[in-house]
């Protein structure tokens, strides 16, 4: 498809796409303003030139729909370049249970400068049902090609790494960019197979191949771009001032085959996904001949790719309602038909009667055999029965293999085959698929578990669960009274506290008023020999207040009635989305990143009645009273009607705590 648009409102110049805009970073809020004076200053006109940036991000954000959820300065390389960061923006009410496409915008800016930071003119695909983000990359006063596509892919590796914690589909990525931009979306486009351009940045067990490319004309021949600009009428600048120059590292005539890698054109093959152009045929900077060569190119080889022509149209972002139309058709074309299911949705079902179907269905708690917890649930589909379990250091589970045996209820699960490591602990060995049988009586639920023996000899373990009651309606916060706050921690010694597995070390103490677990554990792997540590007390619904501070990369976590995770990290660490800093662990996703780095004290407010909750991280509030549809992984009991301690999760890295306060809810 060849389409050609009128003029109007066409080839406005506009700033942030032609790349004037500063880029701002996670150490300062400009990195476009250098360094200041000799002693990191500002002087009077970087000052003034900061504030009208800061002013516009603020419009900008403004802009954007309603109830967007944000996630700035993500860093994608971890201790990366300051440019190494990217924002991702998630539509409203997105169904949970649903995996959403994501469209990655690569600014402009002649390679040479431009910020990730102004975002609202792309932001009318978030009404579409798509997810945004929006990188920073490598500009040429950093690095020369092929720097800034090794940044790009980099990029697309984190967010294909961290998909699932924000709800993303993995497999439905498209990339847009425009002018200088658009000539790194179209590379990311033909060279996803091209290994010498991935590079080794960050993340590299993922892929960065993705599902559809948006071109806003950017160059996609370095050869042929040099010679236009050697040829254009009036062009007086020297060849050491080309942006290509800059990219290339010196002259387009002298690097050719540095020209040639930098192309996107080099690399068209039948296995590039689909692309659109846009383009305006007065465009002075890059010629439409640049989107309408590599369109050939690609129809050869049997790729689809459209190409709008936008009459009267110069080189700047394009405004019109029906161009936005175009893309958002292109991109719900190539991204938002289904994917395969995702590898922890259900596909099995199990069949029965409807009577005996609905004796099972609903959440159940479970105390497995040793005395941990888990959450089951099960639940009707395809007109049969279908579950999951989660269990302590494992995300929800599938249960590969359901079946029904008379009215008995049969499914599998992967499970260790030895003893436990101590009392209580993980069990050890190989996995291997273990059998359950289950039977139900009204709430109760009785589950045989026939585990088989590192001697190869089998074990029947008999444990039970009990029904969890519907979700209580969304409480009115407003009309609530709490009680004096009562100080659960007094700054002098652990009174009011115990492990909550006394087989397990204790590095837990107290130091100048401060709660400190002084663990020398760094990964985190989900068990360990080091102690989580619990009030005594037990308690119903209430608001709980704290201050944490986590060091670089550390990980802890705030259970609150012993069964919901608010999660303790710092806001760069690898742990992100439902995981993230402000999340309710694998749960639910916080409005946002809000967190602080680490090493620096942060603080919760959060508020639990009626099995919803509202979290306030630093005095913002990222999750709003949003309903908890059952415990989280590491849970001390998943049964929801009962009270239960705060516990503070050890047995990852160090953390430390202070100013623990608790003010239980008022009941009349």
């Amino acid at each position: 498809m060849l389409l050609c648009l009128p003029p109007s409102v066409a080839g406005q110049r506009d700033e942030a796409a032609a790349g004037s805009a500063p880029s701002r970073d996670q150490t300062r809020p400009l990195s476009h303003v250098a360094d200041g004076n000799a002693d990191g200053r500002l002087d009077r006109t970087e000052r003034q030139a900061l504030q009208r940036l800061q002013l516009r991000v603020e419009q900008d954000r403004a802009q954007l729909p309603v109830g967007t959820r944000m996630f700035e300065n993500m860093a994608y390389v971890p201790d990366g370049h300051p440019r190494h960061t990217l924002d991702l923006y998630l539509p409203a009410d997105t169904n949970p249970r649903e995996r959403i496409p994501l469209i990655i915008w690569i600014h402009g800016g002649g390679w040479q400068k431009g910020s990730k930071d102004l975002i609202a003119r792309n932001s009318f695909v978030l009404k579409h049902g798509f997810a945004l983000a929006s990188i920073n990359y490598r500009l040429t006063s950093d690095a020369v090609f092929p720097a800034q596509i090794h940044d790009c892919k980099a990029a697309i590796r984190y967010l294909r790494k961290h998909a699932r914690s924000f709800g993303i589909d993995a497999e439905r990525f498209g990339v847009w960019g425009a002018s200088a931009g658009g000539h790194l979306a179209a590379l990311v486009g033909t060279s996803g197979e091209v290994s010498e351009l991935e590079g080794s940045l960050g993340e590299q067990k993922f892929g960065s191949k993705v599902q559809a490319v948006c071109d806003y004309f950017g160059p996609t021949d370095m050869i042929t771009m040099g010679e236009h600009v050697r040829t254009k009428p009036g062009q007086n600048q020297p060849p050491e001032t080309w942006p290509e120059t800059k990219l290339l590292g010196g002259r387009i005539a002298d690097h050719p085959e540095r020209a040639r890698a930098a192309s996107p054109a080099t690399y068209v093959s039948p296995t590039d996904p689909p692309f659109l152009f846009v383009h305006g045929d007065q465009d002075p900077l890059v010629p439409l001949n640049q989107s309408e060569s590599l369109r050939q190119k690609l129809k050869s080889a049997g790729v689809a790719a459209d190409l709008i022509v936008v009459e009267g149209a110069g080189h700047g972002f394009f405004k019109q309602p029906e161009i936005h139309d175009q893309v958002v058709a292109f991109f719900k074309q190539h991204l938002q038909s289904p994917s395969p299911p995702p590898p922890d949705s259900p596909t099995h079902v199990a069949h029965s009667d409807a009577g005996t179907i609905a004796a099972y269905v609903g959440k159940w708690a479970v105390k497995l055999p040793g005395g941990s917890a888990a959450w089951l649930h099960l639940y009707e589909n395809l007109g049969g029965l279908s579950g999951e379990m989660w269990t302590v250091g494992a995300p929800s589970s599938p249960f590969p293999e359901i079946a029904f045996e008379g009215q008995a209820l049969c499914f599998s699960q992967q499970r260790a085959v030895g003893d436990p490591e101590y009392p209580g602990g993980p069990y050890t060995g190989k996995k291997r698929l273990t059998k359950h049988k289950a039977s139900v009586d009204q709430d109760r639920m009785t589950i045989t578990l026939t585990r088989p023996k590192p001697d190869g000899t089998l074990q029947e373990q008999t444990f039970f669960a009990r029904r969890i009651a519907p979700l209580p309606d969304k409480p009115d916060l407003s009309r609530l009274n709490f009680g004096p706050a009562v100080s659960l921690f007094n700054g002098r010694d652990l009174t009011g506290w115990k492990l909550t597995n006394p087989q397990q070390t204790s590095c837990w103490k107290v130091v100048d008023g401060v709660l400190w677990n002084d663990t020398p554990k760094t990964s985190f792997s989900p068990y360990a020999k080091y102690g989580n540590l619990r009030t005594e007390a037990e308690f119903d619904d209430f608001q709980l207040s704290l201050e944490f501070n986590v060091p670089s990369g550390g990980n802890s976590g705030v259970y609150l009635k012993g069964r919901y995770e608010v999660q303790v990290v710092d806001r760069d660490s690898r742990m992100q989305g439902t995981h993230g800093v402000g999340a309710v662990f694998n749960r639910i996703l916080p409005m946002g990143m809000h967190g602080r780095g680490g090493g620096e004290w942060q603080s919760y407010n959060i508020t639990l009645v009626d099995r919803h909750i509202t979290v306030v991280l630093n005095g913002i509030t990222v999750i709003d009273n949003q309903p908890l549809e059952g415990c989280t992984n590491g849970a001390l009991n998943a049964d929801d009607s009962l009270p239960g301690p705060v516990y503070l999760q050890g047995d990852h890295t160090s953390v430390r705590y202070r100013n623990i306060q608790l003010k239980p809810l008022i009941r009349h």
